[in-house]
């Protein structure tokens, strides 16, 4: 679980949210959305084939093509936090070796990454530090009449928390164009988040 600063470059829009992620297919997003000096609370929940928004006071069901890319958004983030190839965790992912890049001006390895019939995440890392620099995969954008575009991830400002790095920088843009910025503020590792965090959420009277 992290808290996250968010900052989406196609149109001018500050978010201060915390993450909760359960893979593979659990999360909870709680955002504060800043747009021209107001503010409101909202908060998504994904558990399975579930997916709801609450804002406002309103709960609305999440339409189809919104739940299918969320949950192919959290098989990236699987695959970039890289622990489903450690010990203990999913067999469903097979490694095979991508064409080496150069990302921020030195050499990355490259690792394609495949889980099913998901789309195929590219992860790149440094080869001197080997550490995580750049992740690659074909999204649908839904700003674009779900026009299929490559996105690209950039990571960087590496911290330590729990014993593990992660990255705090995070820099995407898709079809080649600035999609949003981010920055880690706190990045924290919890042994398993509590189920009830991805229930249904209630609506206040």
């Amino acid at each position: 679980m992290f808290c996250k600063r968010l900052k989406r470059c196609r149109q001018p829009l500050d978010l201060d949210t915390e993450w909760t992620v359960l893979v593979p297919d659990k999360l909870r997003l709680q955002m504060t959305v800043a747009v021209l000096g107001q503010t409101a609370d909202v908060l998504i929940i994904l558990n399975g084939e579930k997916m709801w928004f609450l804002a406002n006071g309103q709960l609305l069901d999440s339409p189809p093509e919104q739940l299918s890319e969320m949950l192919t958004e959290m098989n990236r983030m699987w695959a970039t936090s890289l622990t489903p190839r450690l010990p203990g965790e999913s067999d469903e992912f097979q490694l095979a070796t991508a064409k080496e890049k150069v990302v921020n001006g030195k050499p990355a390895a490259g690792v394609a990454v495949r889980n099913g019939k998901r789309p195929i995440v590219t992860l790149y890392f440094d080869k001197e530090t080997g550490l995580l620099v750049k992740r690659e995969a074909t999204v649908r954008d839904l700003g674009t009449d779900d026009k299929e575009v490559l996105e690209e991830v950039m990571v960087s400002d590496y911290k330590e928390a729990g014993g593990r790095k992660y990255h705090t920088s995070v820099v995407v843009t898709r079809d080649g164009k600035p999609y949003y910025r981010s920055e880690v503020s706190m990045p924290r590792e919890v042994e398993k988040p509590d189920p009830k965090l991805f229930d249904k959420p209630g609506v206040k009277p």
